[in-house]
């Protein structure tokens, strides 16, 4: 794991806009690397896209607990792709 310090809390302490920016970053760190024919590099990033999408399905935070069920639908769906 790589974002091993963000498991201990901080990742849960950080509202669901910020780690969808997160997951953003590391996604648009895959597509740069793959466009620069860095294979390596966007693999790891794609690793960490990865463990930020399970640190979101497993503590993402969502003010309303009715939409809760239906963000950890498309937060599976986009993991699962």
């Amino acid at each position: 794991m790589q974002h091993q310090t963000l498991d201990n809390g901080r990742w849960a302490a950080m509202t669901l806009s910020q780690q969808m920016a997160n997951i953003g970053s590391e996604t648009s760190r895959v597509y740069k690397a793959l466009a620069a024919g860095k294979d390596d590099r966007a693999q790891k990033a794609f690793e960490r896209f990865q463990e930020l999408t399970d640190l979101t399905i497993r503590y993402g935070r969502c003010d309303n607990p009715q939409t809760r069920p239906a963000l950890l639908k498309e937060l599976c769906r986009l993991r699962e792709l």
